[in-house]
């Protein structure tokens, strides 16, 4: 448990459609992504990280505004009990973030992994690229019998979204 703690802070498994999940990691906000054989354009990556950000930014408000408020309680409560004490004031700061940082991952990381786990496939897809490996399915034209698209990279299967429902694509930059 505690080395999963730790080494899947910057992964998350990411199912196709026909149930097998890979790990993969999380596109950075800026940069080209680790991890990944294939790397798109940085206008598609732009359309990417900016459809999850269109999704998800609500919750990450949240989740961000309510640490904030829970680390301001924790400080308020120990400059109100040890205000007079500068040097045990600011050692009760520091000895408070290690239980705070240990329950952010416990809840506010797993939250986010789940928003991500549903949010990261739908924003690749509509760019026409494969979330496994970022490979660019909009070449590949086979379809199975379900309506899957096959990756030739990874063998992900992946539906892909109508034409006239997906996102307009920046040019390729």
């Amino acid at each position: 448990m505690p080395e999963r703690l730790f080494l899947d802070i910057a992964r998350a498994e990411i199912p196709d459609h026909r149930g097998r999940a890979r790990v993969v990691a999380f596109i950075d906000v800026f940069g080209s992504p680790r991890g990944y054989a294939n790397a798109p354009p940085r206008g598609v990556l732009r359309a990417i990280r900016r459809r999850m950000f269109q999704r998800s930014w609500g919750v990450a408000a949240v989740l961000g505004s309510t640490m904030i408020v829970v680390l301001c309680g924790v400080f308020t409560i120990l400059l109100i009990k040890l205000g007079t004490q500068p040097r045990l004031f600011y050692g009760a700061c520091v000895l408070s973030l290690l239980p705070l940082a240990i329950v952010y991952e416990l809840t506010a990381l797993r939250v986010f992994r789940r928003l991500y786990r549903m949010v990261f496939p739908e924003a690749v897809l509509a760019q026409g690229f494969c979330p496994h490996c970022l490979y660019d399915l909009r070449g590949v034209v086979t379809r199975e019998g379900d309506g899957c698209t096959i990756c030739p990279e990874c063998a992900g299967a992946w539906k892909m979204p109508v034409a006239g429902a997906a996102e307009v694509r920046p040019p390729d930059a």
